[in-house]
């Protein structure tokens, strides 16, 4: 019969080039710790291989959404494999990402700190300034000329006591000044200079935000040690099967 629509095992059973299907895909080498891939290296085993079998065990039973014509079989697989790489590649990042998780080079003190409840960023550096003390005082009097002591009587009368009398009369202008300047040794301001200038912290930005839902469902998904490969699989899964499964394998 041509032209018949076949589940993926009767694809495999008819055509076994059809497990070529994930070969080339950047992806692969994503799905497993890099200590994974050498002892696959050393079995002869490709990841390629690996996925296959694992979609085999997955998804037997389900229904190719190309009909099988065995004419044409070599380049349904190669369109098949064409569609898959282009689905992997719209998550180039997110599988990236993963393969940190896998090879461990994420430890959860840093997953912690990118994800936690609540992080924050500084913008904008700045430098404190000690500045020693810079004051002048200056007090500045006319000169005296007499002094007098007196006292009231029962009349209400003022009587001289004594009187000191500056021995000459200075003019109204002659003045006396006194300074006062300060030690420059002693540090009596602290200022903070910004990027940008010195300001009052215009340019400093603080940005908080709450993760704590996502860092917890990181979290687990760090603990349980994720099915790359079956992730990978429900993802290129929609570039060549159909959502519908052959019920017979049941009475099988």
């Amino acid at each position: 019969m041509r032209g018949e629509i076949i589940t993926l095992e009767k694809w495999y059973e008819k055509l076994p080039s059809f497990s070529t299907i994930f070969d080339g895909n950047p992806l692969l080498n994503m799905l497993f710790p890099d200590t994974a891939l050498v002892w696959m290296a050393n079995n002869n085993l490709s990841a390629s291989e690996v996925v296959f079998a694992e979609a085999l065990h997955k998804f037997a039973s389900r229904y190719v959404m190309h009909k099988y014509d065995s004419d044409t079989a070599s380049s349904t697989i190669e369109s098949i494999r064409a569609d898959i790489i282009a689905t992997s590649l719209a998550e180039w990042n997110k599988f990236q990402s993963l393969k940190e998780v896998i090879n461990g080079e994420l430890s959860l003190d840093k997953i912690k700190e990118l994800f936690g409840n609540y992080n924050i960023t500084k913008i904008g550096g700045w430098t404190d300034k000690y500045n020693a003390e810079d004051y002048k005082f200056v007090d500045t009097w006319t000169r005296e000329t007499e002094r007098k002591t007196s006292v009231s009587n029962f009349e209400s009368v003022l009587k001289p006591l004594s009187t000191t009398e500056t021995d000459y009369e200075p003019s109204s202008t002659q003045q006396t000044t006194h300074e006062r300047i300060g030690d420059p040794n002693t540090p009596s301001m602290n200022r903070r200079s910004y990027d940008g200038g010195e300001t009052n912290l215009d340019n400093y930005k603080e940005f908080g935000y709450k993760n704590g839902e996502f860092y917890n469902t990181y979290y687990k998904f760090i603990l349980s040690f994720p099915n790359s490969v079956d992730m990978f699989l429900n993802l290129s899964a929609t570039s060549f099967l159909l959502d519908i499964y052959n019920p017979t394998w049941l009475y099988n």
